[in-house]
This record gives C-alpha cells, structure tokens and sequence, in this order.
C-alpha cells in the first residue's frame, strides 16, 4: 500500500497535536507504525496521554485518505512526506515540520539546488516591486531557485523576475493547493506551475485563514538557505518571516528604503538592528549563501564529473594538466608551474587536448569542456 495514505491519516487525526504527531514519529519512525500500534503501545512516556492513545487507536480509517489520493491524480497534483525523494531535506528540521506536502507543477523539489525566498508588502512601492524583480531575476539567471508566497506585490514581483529569467521558481500558499489566491494572480499562478512548481502543506479546497500566512512562512524560510525582505512595514506578515528564518538558522536580508517610506520602516529596522545584511545587489546575496553551497556539493559534482566524462585517452602529463584544471587552476603559466613542465609542452598539449574536446579556452583561460 502506498505509504503517503498514513501520512495522510496522520495529518488528519483529530484531537492530537502536530507536536503530539512528531514525538509519535520520533518513536514508531513511520505513520504506518503508528496505524499499527494498540492504544497501549502508543502511550509515551508523558507525552501522549491516554484520551490520546484511545482518539488514535479509534480513527484507524484510511476512506478519506484514499478518496483524496484519487483526487489528487486527477488533478496531477503529487504527495510528498518526509523522507521521501521530493521532499526538501531543509524542511525536516524545522519546527512542526509539514506531514504533508503537495506539489504541483513541472518542477520536482530537489536537495541540490540552491533556494533563496524573496518576500516583503503587499502594497510594494515601484522601487520595492523593481528591486524584488531585479534580484530574483540576476539569482535565477544564476541557476537558483526563487521562493516566494505568489501575493500581491513583492511576491509576485519576485515570481516574474525568475521567469523572465527562464528560471525556476517555486509558489508556497496559504491555502489549498488548488486555491488561486489572490484571484488576480491566476495568470502568475499557471506560470508558476509550468515553469515551477506550487506547494502547499493544505489539501484540496482549503480557504485561506489568518493563521494558514503564518504557518505558510515557516515553510517558505525553512526551504530557503537565505530569505530577503524587500520592502515590510513596522507589523508585515514578512517580518514573521524574518523572525522565523532567524530561528531556523538561515540568512536574512534586507533592501533598504526610504526613510519617509512606511513600507520600509520594517527592512530598516532590521538593517538597524544588524539583524539583516544589507543589500544593494544580488552580489551581496551571492557572497553569503555560494561559500557553504559550495562546500556542501563540491565532492558530489567532481564525482558526477569524473564518472560521466567520457574522456579520450590521456597520456600521464595531459591527465596531470586535466585534474589541475579539475581543481581550478586555470591560467597556462600556473598550470605548468603546478605540474612542473615547460610553459611551452603544456600551451601544446592543450592545444590537443581542446581540439579533442576535453577543454575550451575563453578569455585565456582554460576550463574542462
């Protein structure tokens, strides 16, 4: 049986925190563990009380969860949980991590990428909504992935700046996955989709509600290594954002603005209180979020490199000349100062060496094809 029904049972089960749910998981590590297990066998420690114990072991009914699923396809919309492929490694360790969520569109979720949300008003100012698409724009022409709430103003600036980009972007609701709100972005709701994805840990039909914009910034922060507020009045909703990001551990940014902007009271106090970087340019962005990115998928990219390269045979000194190359050591003189040859051996073995396809030079550098 498809195990994203007991996620679905456990999602739903009333009476019983998510907190509750958690620490469940903590023990039985599976849904389907939980489903299995007597009123008894439930009880932990202090944590799941016996009225708890008997609500679970009394709801033992996946109806509602299989009809949903049924739904679901035929509305091309995917279930991802955690510890499943598709489901972002980020968000597991976040606070009341989301049981569920449901995916749609032509973008899958993946671990290797880089994830940066960019948030602030609804009521964005023209310079607000240009610098929120400005910088989504340069990063996902950069190859990151450009998080946002598809709302009014900065987050849909932020939206269109990755697509006019021919990037990626990914949409959180506060809503159901199927519920385009705001109505009006219905247009950016579908690009989104085609040239992204849409999430959402709320199913079918759900209307958004005051605490569902709160509950829907943690996710937003949590999939993201940094989070930049572009325009916030003193008491935005992506303040709540900032906070959060803060206390997940990731980057916060922020654009100034106007002094005589109340749109910007909040992104300045935040620059004043040395809460957020400030940023001028997507380069600021750059510079703190690429070093541990780097560092974190190094190894992974040279392995793929060296095992799907189909090189030509190399003698011992191209191989040499190869992995300094490999290592970024880019300019000839390095090069045969590195590998211990004559400048002039090794500007002739490149020069093979480019026209059997293994490198390319630009701009007087060389790099692996």
């Amino acid at each position: 049986m498809d195990t994203s029904l007991y996620w679905l049972w456990l999602r739903d089960i009333e009476k019983v925190s998510v907190t509750k749910k958690q620490k469940l998981l903590e023990k039985f590590h599976t849904p389907q563990a939980i489903y299995d297990a007597n009123a008894a066998e439930l009880l932990v420690g202090e944590d799941i009380t016996f009225a708890e114990a008997q609500s679970i072991a009394t709801q033992k009914d996946l109806t509602a969860a299989k009809q949903e699923q049924q739904q679901l396809l035929q509305k091309g919309i995917d279930i991802v949980t955690p510890g499943q492929e598709g489901y972002p490694a980020p968000l597991h360790n976040i606070y009341h991590y989301p049981l569920v969520l449901y995916r749609r569109g032509e973008y899958a979720l993946c671990d290797d990428d880089i994830y940066v949300s960019i948030v602030g008003s609804r009521n964005a100012t023209q310079y607000g909504a240009r610098s929120a698409k400005e910088i989504a724009y340069q990063l996902a022409k950069r190859g990151i992935v450009i998080v946002s709430g598809l709302a009014y103003g900065i987050d849909a600036a932020a939206h269109q700046g990755a697509l006019e980009a021919g990037g990626k972007t990914v949409a959180v609701l506060g809503c159901g996955i199927d519920v385009i709100y705001p109505k009006s972005n219905e247009r950016l709701y579908h690009e989104v989709m085609h040239s992204g994805c849409i999430i959402s840990e709320y199913g079918l039909g759900m209307k958004a509600a005051v605490y569902t914009f709160p509950a829907r910034n943690r996710i937003i922060s949590g999939l993201s290594m940094g989070t930049v507020i572009v325009e916030a009045a003193a008491k935005s909703g992506a303040l709540i954002t900032a906070k959060l990001a803060l206390e997940q551990n990731r980057e916060v940014f922020a654009v100034p603005g106007s002094i005589m902007s109340p749109t910007s009271d909040g992104t300045n106090a935040l620059i004043k209180n040395t809460a957020a970087k400030l940023v001028t340019s997507y380069e600021d962005i750059l510079e703190e979020i690429l070093p541990a990115y780097a560092r974190k998928n190094a190894e992974a990219k040279n392995a793929v490199v060296q095992e799907t390269k189909q090189l030509p045979k190399l003698g011992e000194e191209e191989e040499k000349i190869y992995q300094l190359i490999l290592k970024g050591i880019n300019d000839i003189d390095e090069i045969a100062l590195q590998a211990n040859l004559a400048t002039s051996a090794v500007s002739s073995m490149l020069t093979m060496m480019e026209i059997d396809g293994v490198v390319y030079k630009d701009k007087g550098s060389f790099f692996i094809s």
